[in-house]
């Protein structure tokens, strides 16, 4: 088990990923309130389809994830693993990691929009995509991104060593399972 540094400020309150157990979400997110702590559970509303009618539910963005601000001290990290449907907090190498607080304030500047929000794979430079939407869906190649505010499709033919590219908006791929 990880113990943690004593070396932070006593003031110096970092955002950490919590991994809950399936579904146990909501459940973590109300007790780790209930301990004070400054807890986001972003949630996405979507259409639940049941036997005899639809309606419309709030479902986590994240599944199995919340975020938790914390000195994460002893105390606090002891306090936060204690917390029942809490699996770990996620770091490298057994030590959580905080996570940038551009990132949080980002997602709860989205999340808050009132827009429409939705998970999304996780794309990055060099992963093979399949495009889903608009005139090239059916499309397979490469993303890569590149300075503008549309990435690149790249499309390869290694027999020949050539390739050619279009700019894609990310939404409009899906990234192809390894």
């Amino acid at each position: 088990m990880a113990t943690m540094n004593s070396t932070y400020p006593a003031d110096l309150k970092e955002w950490y990923a919590v991994y809950t157990r399936s579904r146990h979400e909501e459940k973590v997110y109300t007790m780790l309130k209930n301990k004070d702590f400054e807890v986001f559970l972003p949630k996405a509303e979507t259409w639940s389809r049941r036997k005899d009618r639809r309606k419309k539910i709030w479902i986590p963005l994240f599944p199995g994830y919340i975020f938790v601000q914390s000195q994460l001290d002893n105390y606090s990290y002891h306090d936060i693993l204690k917390t029942v449907g809490v699996v770990r907090i996620i770091g490298i190498k057994g030590h959580p990691t905080p996570i940038p607080e551009e990132e949080i304030v980002s997602l709860k500047l989205i999340v808050n929009s009132g827009q429409p929000v939705f998970p999304h794979d996780y794309i990055k430079t060099g992963d093979r995509v399949t495009v889903i939407d608009g005139p090239l869906e059916g499309a397979v190649g490469t993303i890569l991104r590149a300075k503008s505010k549309k990435d690149k499709l790249v499309v390869s033919i290694p027999l020949l060593q050539r390739s050619i590219a279009v700019e894609m908006h990310e939404w409009a791929v899906k990234k192809i399972s390894s």
